[in-house]
């Protein structure tokens, strides 16, 4: 899908209800020269006044200004948003976070507020605070205003600017979130795959997996700075890290291919548990052993069906 930013543009103006259209993640330039990953989808924010209009995945007159047709949505519901992925007829997927505009104003309100540690004033100050940690978050390594209402403008770049989020640092408690996540990750892939969804089951789910596996490298390299650098500016990741950078792309990412998906998630799990080392020596020995049994099972099970498929018929006269 070409230009981008008129398509976004066009998006908000025909939808009277959209104030804001903010991008984000690998993609968020909207330029595909400047993406390492040329099958990225797009993540979008989209600021409302009308967040239920985006709560029904069988109406999608919202996406007419779109230029290509719709495949499908999928929709996913959170505390406060509501998040479609919407996925159009020539595969370009655009996943949507929709948020009522009332959270931006109440997290402008907030920022001041809290410069003068005034929280009694503001109801729910906490859960505020998670809102916008996870905006900010999530703008911290690249964004884009591809539209906005003119008083907006100011708002999401003062709230960018002005609140930090600390990132999570390497001790033995986050390893362990970060180890039993990953696990957790990998059996939610092997029964998309065994579902044989692979659309959402796999390939949303390894958007997870991978971020799991860059957390894990950025504390290996604040445990090894004397290494030749494999991740850029902490967080904000150079090509995925540049030694590991060639192995995720050409052995680490899923394809649309059911019988290659379990030979694929072996080697993410061959490739944490390299990671792994340097970096902590717990583990779950048997939680590892009956994931990847589980794996191993399934490629002896497709093999034999592959050979019974590829045997010569024998016919008789």
């Amino acid at each position: 899908m070409n230009n981008l930013d008129e398509i976004l543009k066009k998006f908000g103006e025909s939808n009277t209800d959209i104030c804001s259209i903010v991008t984000f993640g690998s993609f968020f330039h909207l330029d595909r020269k400047k993406s390492s990953d040329s099958l990225s989808d797009l993540d979008v924010f989209v600021f409302t006044d009308d967040v239920k209009k985006y709560n029904n995945q069988n109406k999608t007159e919202w996406l007419s200004s779109f230029p290509n047709s719709v495949l499908s949505v999928y929709l996913q519901q959170g505390e406060a948003t509501v998040r479609p992925r919407v996925l159009f007829d020539n595969l370009f997927c655009m996943d949507l976070t929709i948020i009522d505009k009332k959270l931006l104003v109440l997290a402008k309100r907030y920022i001041q507020l809290k410069k003068f540690k005034a929280f009694r004033f503001l109801f729910k100050a906490l859960r505020v605070d998670n809102y916008i940690a996870s905006f900010s978050y999530n703008l911290s390594s690249g964004y884009k205003i591809a539209y906005s209402r003119d008083e907006f403008y100011p708002v999401i770049n003062q709230l960018v600017k002005e609140y930090q989020f600390e990132t999570i640092e390497f001790n033995e408690e986050n390893f362990k979130v970060n180890y039993n996540g990953f696990w957790q990750m990998c059996y939610k892939v092997y029964i998309g795959i065994k579902r044989d969804d692979m659309l959402y089951g796999v390939l949303a789910n390894d958007n997870v997996l991978k971020k799991i596996i860059i957390e894990l490298l950025v504390w290996k390299e604040q445990l090894n700075p004397h290494r030749e650098s494999a991740i850029f500016k902490g967080k904000h990741i150079k090509k995925w890290g540049n030694d590991y950078y060639k192995e995720i792309m050409n052995d680490l990412m899923f394809n649309h291919k059911k019988e290659e998906a379990y030979a694929t998630l072996l080697k993410n799990i061959s490739f944490y548990k390299s990671a792994c080392k340097g970096v902590s020596d717990w583990h779950l020995p048997d939680l590892e052993k009956s994931i990847i049994s589980l794996l191993e099972s399934e490629i002896k099970t497709l093999s034999i069906q592959n050979e019974r498929n590829d045997a010569p018929v024998l016919t008789t006269i």
